[in-house]
């Protein structure tokens, strides 16, 4: 929705990214960092658990694919801190309390101030 109407909007909060979607489609969309520029006009908030999932592997493939959404990010240009805000949830599950139990920082990134730590 945020590339498709940046017009409209300059907030994006993405919590648990589906990325896998459409065989990672929008990772495809957003390589080519002169189809990014649209990105430069957004803030983001991105978040994923690392307890998501329920693979063997060390690293769930959805953290791997969150990171290089993030990478992403920082070909397009954007400043971790000013334009994004990249968070792994130790432990953090799929589910809509996890995701309450952090919205409040979701909120105070895109539309207030946060303080680190």
């Amino acid at each position: 929705m945020a590339r498709s109407h940046h017009e409209h909007f300059s907030r994006c909060g993405v919590l648990s990214p589906s990325l896998w979607w459409a065989q990672e489609q929008i990772l495809r969309d957003l390589e080519p960092a002169e189809e990014s520029a649209w990105l430069r006009t957004m803030r983001f908030w991105v978040d994923m658990g690392t307890g998501e999932g329920r693979g063997k592997q060390s690293l769930h493939p959805g953290i791997v694919r969150t990171r290089r959404l993030i990478d992403r990010f920082d070909a397009a240009g954007l400043l971790p801190g000013r334009d994004y805000y990249y968070l792994e949830v130790a432990g953090g599950l799929h589910n809509e309390a996890a995701w309450g139990a952090r919205f409040d920082k979701v909120l105070l990134y895109l539309f207030g101030e946060m303080a680190e730590g």
